[in-house]
């Protein structure tokens, strides 16, 4: 009688954990347990030669990330690097010592994101095509030959209904339960990455509110004064590939 008890109590818990979600197969980290001194670096200025930023930190919501970008700035990795990108009504890129997006520090480290912060978790796919990328990297995470119709249509119906969480980890995103991760808003840094985990020096500034890139870059700053420098770093003439005509450098980064 003690065995079928036993057994009935493991059946009824392992139901209910199926059934609450609780059984996920996706990975999710823990916070990363920053300790160095830089960390008393709570503000930096953004010399540019346009004029002064004021950023504000976020070492509660990314402090990996706060903490290589505050390596790199005290060393000046980011002395003379140009804002490479450039698109109105959208953000400004830089970081890139290579001036054309593609380059870096020599590394690449994880993403710091909790989907469950903001929201992700809640917010329901209601049209699938307009996820286009995340799908087309579930397709090749799957290994889904683009030959395979009905397979790609049924995966696009699946995703309907899906939360924007599982959307993305589902297209190989982990998350980190615990961080107070915040959206990217106007004002914004945030980490330009390739994909989950491509994270190095890049970095990009929000000119306006930028919903849909929540949960996919990790947003470890915003600015505190000088968002009318931005405004008009974001306005200057552009080439086809979106780079500045007349080179927009960061002179320094200054540690507060």
């Amino acid at each position: 009688m003690k065995k079928f008890t036993l057994y009935s109590t493991l059946s009824i818990t392992v139901l209910f954990l199926l059934i609450s979600g609780c059984g996920s197969s996706y990975k999710e980290r823990q916070p990363v347990k920053v300790k160095s001194p830089l960390t008393k670096f709570k503000n930096v200025l953004i010399k540019t030669s346009m004029g002064d930023i004021k950023v504000k930190l976020y070492w509660d919501a990314a402090p990996n990330t706060c903490l290589n970008f505050v390596k790199l700035a005290k060393k000046g990795f980011y002395k003379d690097i140009i804002f490479h990108r450039v698109i109105a009504k959208f953000m400004l890129q830089t970081g890139d010592p290579k001036g054309n997006g593609t380059g870096g520090p020599g590394y690449k480290f994880n993403d710091e994101i909790d989907a469950d912060a903001l929201g992700l978790d809640k917010i329901k796919i209601v049209n699938p095509k307009r996820h286009y990328h995340a799908i087309a990297s579930i397709i090749r995470r799957k290994k889904i030959s683009m030959n395979d119709r009905d397979k790609i249509k049924d995966l696009v119906t699946k995703v309907k209904g899906w939360s924007f969480k599982k959307l993305y980890q589902e297209a190989g995103y982990i998350y980190t339960k615990g961080l107070k991760s915040k959206k990217a808003v106007r004002g914004a840094l945030a980490m330009a990455n390739s994909g989950p985990d491509t994270n190095g020096s890049q970095f990009f500034i929000n000119v306006v509110d930028t919903s849909w890139l929540d949960g996919k870059h990790t947003v470890f700053g915003a600015i505190t004064d000088g968002i009318k420098i931005v405004d008009k770093i974001s306005n200057v003439p552009v080439d086809s590939k979106k780079k500045p005509k007349t080179d927009i450098k960061i002179i320094d980064i200054v540690l507060m």
